[in-house]
């Protein structure tokens, strides 16, 4: 759920729509296995793309690699994306942290709101808006540092261009809020929102970073080590919502594959009343063996494979579906889940191979009552 235009977000903030970065338009580029994004601005009509919504409780392999530490937790619920790190964490650093598949260049801007679930004063964890080019960061983040913690016990927003110190610290009581940040050049400034001020503020500028103008990877995450964790027996627990890039170019590296919605039949007609199951066909060529794709990644238009018996195994298997002399992957999606409209549409299928390729194909379906 956006918390822009005026409305009251999940996590209560409102952020009116002129405070978003105005753009003049947007379209997706396919060439090859490489798609982009491309938002131009800023000048013009409202084009911000949502990169996710975390609203399918079952986080998008196409979007995000999760990274997490024994005793962290990352999961998608609730219409939200939790974090969370257990009271016994004491070994070292630990971290619970998803990363976009895709990256961004050149001059960006990216959001998220967040909110603080269980959250003892002066715990030692840090959550955050990271970016990373691979081997060094920057933060826009909001921190509980605690009395073992070089800043003391407080609570702060901050920003950080690792391996410097923090930078931009700004005492703080909010439990819930939203971190942005945007580059121009090789300028950086993060920003926090302030709910009393109603819009942006500004924690820190570094003209230039580590990452400089490298093309980066985005990632929510939360953050301690055993030195500063204190987390007074608590479970340390948090939630990031809505990603959302204003402006920027994202680039996706996705391939494009073919795909059959129930073989054999003309139309694809599915009930979305019936509790049963819907074939969808992933076909090979002779440059792509549908047998590496994940049966667990796949989701058709919201739709996921069924999971059958105690080790939860997914119904899929091979056969040659459209006669072309080459074993397709046949998979059996949930009815139930499919988010799409009555009528006549095209339901598109996002999933991931086994050496994390993202795929994404579609087919025309007649959705019946």
């Amino acid at each position: 759920m956006r918390a822009t235009e005026d409305t009251a977000g999940r996590f209560g903030i409102v952020k009116p729509a002129t405070d978003v970065i105005r753009t003049e338009g947007a379209r997706y580029c396919l060439a090859g296995v490489a798609a982009a994004l491309l938002l131009w601005g800023p000048g013009g009509g409202h084009a911000s793309s949502v990169y996710d919504t975390f609203d399918d409780d079952s986080l998008s392999k196409t979007r995000w690699a999760v990274q997490v530490s024994p005793a962290t937790g990352l999961d998608e619920t609730g219409g939200r994306l939790e974090v969370s790190i257990a009271p016994w964490a004491s070994e070292g650093a630990f971290a619970a942290t998803a990363i976009s598949y895709c990256w961004l260049e050149g001059d960006f801007d990216v959001e998220t709101d967040y909110q603080l679930l269980s959250w003892p004063a002066f715990n030692g964890t840090r959550l955050g808006l990271t970016l990373t080019n691979g081997h060094e960061t920057v933060v826009a983040g909001r921190a509980s540092t605690s009395a073992y913690d070089q800043l003391g016990a407080r609570e702060i927003y901050f920003m950080d261009s690792s391996p410097s110190a923090p930078v931009g610290i700004i005492n703080t009581e909010d439990s819930a809020g939203a971190l942005r940040i945007r580059r121009t050049g090789t300028e950086i400034t993060g920003y926090r929102y302030d709910r009393n001020l109603a819009g942006w503020v500004v924690i820190a500028t570094y003209p230039a970073t580590n990452v400089g103008a490298d093309n980066v990877r985005f990632r929510p995450n939360v953050w301690s080590h055993g030195q500063v964790f204190d987390p007074q027996g608590k479970e340390i627990r948090a939630a990031f919502d809505n990603v959302i890039i204003n402006q920027g170019q994202l680039v996706c590296p996705v391939k494009e594959v073919q795909l059959d919605v129930k073989p054999g039949s003309e139309p694809n007609s599915i009930n979305l009343g019936s509790a049963g199951v819907v074939p969808v066909a992933i076909l090979s060529s002779p440059s792509f063996d549908a047998f590496t794709v994940v049966p667990e990644s796949i989701s058709l238009a919201g739709a996921r494979v069924k999971m059958v018996g105690k080790s939860g195994k997914s119904l899929c298997h091979t056969e040659d579906a459209n006669e072309d002399g080459l074993e397709d992957l046949v998979c059996q999606v949930l009815t139930a889940q499919f988010m799409i409209e009555e009528g006549e549409s095209v339901a598109i299928l996002e999933a991931e191979t086994l050496d994390g390729t993202l795929l994404r194909g579609e087919d025309e379906v007649r959705i019946v009552p």
